[in-house]
């Protein structure tokens, strides 16, 4: 199980086997759905297009996060299209780590570029156990409706969702729980949570 996952748990069940009892799932099972299982409780605002077979883009900004090949998870696999409301995974993790009493209360915060976009595909793949399936694809909005308006679509959908959200009133709430954690990246290079991927590697360039 990755970090991220293996402190959630024991931060939020105590233990793998109390987890494992509560959602009745296989060890794999649980393990590759830990972050959906995050983000099924908080309801926060994160959103993946997903499209099963394929890929799955991370809308995030004017950015995607794109998966390479197939899904790994049958549980994706039986979705055709569909959109997943939850939040980035950098701050879902956070708030899971360090407030687990007060992670169901569904705060919401805005999007952040504390963590770089190559940052969040390493957390995500890790979470998933997906290490070197995941990549980054930046891209001008309007480049992005030349060549993947679909995806151009689902930014732009997803924009929506995020601006009907008190950002605002939500960046307060979150500063009073976790006043040392704004900087997401220290926070995560401090607790060694970044992974050792090999940033060199063509995978996992910025195209």
């Amino acid at each position: 199980m990755s970090v991220v996952g293996t402190e959630y748990v024991l931060h939020k069940y105590k233990s793998a086997e109390i987890y494992k009892k509560k959602w009745n799932r296989s060890i794999t099972y649980s393990e590759k759905l830990i972050i959906e299982d995050m983000v099924k409780e908080s309801g926060m605002m994160w959103t993946i297009i997903q499209v099963p077979m394929v890929m799955e883009l991370l809308a995030s900004s004017n950015k995607g996060i794109k998966k390479k090949g197939t899904f790994p998870s049958a549980y994706k696999r039986t979705v055709s299209v569909g959109l997943i409301s939850c939040e980035d995974i950098g701050k879902l993790a956070k708030m899971a780590l360090y407030n687990p009493d007060d992670w169901d209360k569904q705060y919401f915060t805005p999007m952040t570029d504390k963590l770089t976009p190559i940052e969040q595909c390493e957390i995500l793949a890790q979470a998933r156990g997906e290490i070197g399936l995941w990549d980054v694809n930046q891209a001008p909005r309007p480049v992005l409706y030349l060549t993947n308006p679909h995806w151009a679509r689902a930014l732009d959908t997803a924009e929506e969702i995020f601006e009907e959200v008190d950002h605002s009133r939500a960046i307060r709430k979150t500063k009073k729980i976790l006043p040392e954690a704004v900087n997401l990246r220290e926070w995560y290079e401090k607790n060694g949570l970044l992974g050792d991927m090999d940033w060199t590697e063509s995978s996992c360039i910025l195209s």
